[in-house]
């Protein structure tokens, strides 16, 4: 069933993460592989970015689906120091097509996370959000999940 193209709620969050490094293949793969069976129950879709320091996560859907994700995310070990860079109602989808898209560990988008973080505010979140929309567009038909 294809999802409408308007998000009640768009979220951008950036974290810090307290995965191990020699465990982060599996414990990612493990986290995305639920993450999207979850997000396709719950009517949720986004991107996420993994760069070995921190995660990036987009979420886009019904507010009290956001809500309820966000308050997992909250009190998920994996990681600490949730910063919410973008809130947002009656946003349009950006990754309607992607129950979970999943980009890392990622290098090149840590200066922009970086610069998230130092300066916050509206103009960098947009920055960080059309930088991961970038990667979903470029990425490969086998990462494409929600349809």
């Amino acid at each position: 069933m294809p999802l409408p193209a308007t998000a009640s709620r768009s979220l951008l969050y950036v974290s810090t993460s307290l995965v191990p490094r020699r465990d982060a293949d599996a414990i990612i793969a493990e986290l995305v592989a639920s993450s999207r069976r979850h997000n396709q129950r719950a009517q949720i879709t986004g991107a996420l970015m993994y760069s070995e320091r921190h995660f990036v996560q987009i979420i886009e859907g019904p507010p009290i689906a956001i809500g309820s994700l966000l308050a997992r995310l909250d009190i998920d070990p994996r990681h600490r120091d949730l910063c919410i860079l973008y809130d947002a109602d009656n946003h349009p989808r950006r990754f309607a097509d992607w129950s979970l898209a999943y980009f890392g560990p990622d290098r090149l988008i840590a200066p922009y996370i970086e610069a998230a973080l130092a300066r916050g505010g509206a103009p960098e979140a947009a920055v960080l959000i059309d930088a991961i929309a970038a990667f979903a567009a470029a990425a490969d038909g086998t990462a494409h999940d929600a349809g």
